[in-house]
């Protein structure tokens, strides 16, 4: 049962209670009133009169409104457009991009530039699934010094377009995260999912067993704009349902480690071929889940980091300095 039609059953019930309770009074005071005459019997009975019909004006307009809600309330309620689910996904993307921006400059990530550490595919195969499923015929991340647009690219050019983050603590999983949910919004282009950010750490899959349900709980939650009557009835589920979010799920590691094999199950039963994803993780809890599981992430491509050359370390500090 959608929220805008528990408004309307409340604004009908709450109508039609004070239209019985104007149209009481007035029949009270039909009835008291020549009783308490005390002078000229036609002021006090045209007052009588006036308040009678017009509580039977506000009875009467009150239920017509509970009529009519109930007329309609078995009816569906209408299919958001694309114009309104365009809409809902730039005001979405602009709250987004707002959040992680003020984040960016607290944490002082783009001051002047973000690093360019070099990420590459992992060469554990048992934690990644078979190349050909992630990528078409080449390596996706070649561990090169590359700048947060070249990783952009190379999400992009997944089939699927599902990356796990590994490393440990400290090696700016979290931060090439927040780095890829701003290049991915800048770039984006009307038909792609909007990107969001979220902690592991808030999914219990016992409460939500889907993936779609625990991310339309947390847009609702999180981007309470996106309930606006004007955008159409539950828009949060309709985004999700549709593929238009794009899930980038921070710190797995978080989780204790019965609680993170069962997530990664849960994301491979959540998604279909089209759904898209990010996750971080530090490498050692990473792997003690999927040999629990006893499976990878479908078509996901596993990426950890490599020390970056010195000539590269030199650059970026000396930009850094005054």
């Amino acid at each position: 049962m959608s929220a805008r039609f528990l408004r309307q059953h409340r604004t009908a019930r709450v109508s039609v209670v004070l239209g019985i309770l104007l149209l009481t009074l007035s029949t009270v005071f039909l009835l008291v009133a020549p009783q308490l005459q005390q002078g000229p019997g036609k002021t006090v009975g045209m007052a009588s009169v006036v308040a009678a019909v017009g509580s039977a004006m506000a009875l009467g307009n009150s239920l017509i409104q509970f009529l009519s809600w109930w007329r309609k309330r078995g009816a569906p309620a209408p299919a958001p457009t694309s114009a309104d689910i365009g809409t809902a996904k730039d005001i979405l993307a602009g709250l987004v991009t707002q959040q992680w921006r003020d984040e960016t400059i607290l944490r002082s990530l783009c001051a002047p530039e973000p690093m360019p550490l070099p990420w590459r595919s992992t060469e554990r195969r048992e934690l990644a699934d078979h190349p050909e499923i992630i990528a078409k015929g080449a390596v996706a991340f070649p561990g090169l010094d590359v700048h947060i647009a070249d990783m952009v690219r190379n999400f992009r050019a997944l089939r699927c377009r599902r990356l796990v983050i590994l490393g440990g603590p400290g090696t700016g999983k979290t931060t090439l995260a927040v780095q890829l949910v701003l290049e991915l919004l800048r770039t984006r282009q009307p038909e792609e999912p909007v990107p969001v950010l979220l902690s592991a750490s808030r999914w219990d899959d016992r409460v939500h067993p889907r993936l779609q349900d625990w991310l339309a709980a947390s847009l609702a939650m999180d981007y309470p704009a996106l309930r606006a009557e004007g955008l159409g009835p539950d828009i949060p589920e309709t985004l999700v349902a549709r593929g238009e979010i794009l899930p980038v799920i921070d710190g797995l590691d978080e989780l204790p480690g019965h609680a993170r094999a069962g997530m990664l199950t849960a994301l491979n039963r959540s998604m279909c071929e089209t759904d898209q994803l990010v996750l971080t993780c530090r490498t050692e809890q990473f792997t003690e889940s999927v040999e629990e599981m006893g499976n990878v992430l479908t078509a996901t491509a596993v990426i950890e980091p490599q020390p970056m050359s010195p000539a590269a370390a030199a650059d970026y500090l000396r930009a850094c300095l005054p």
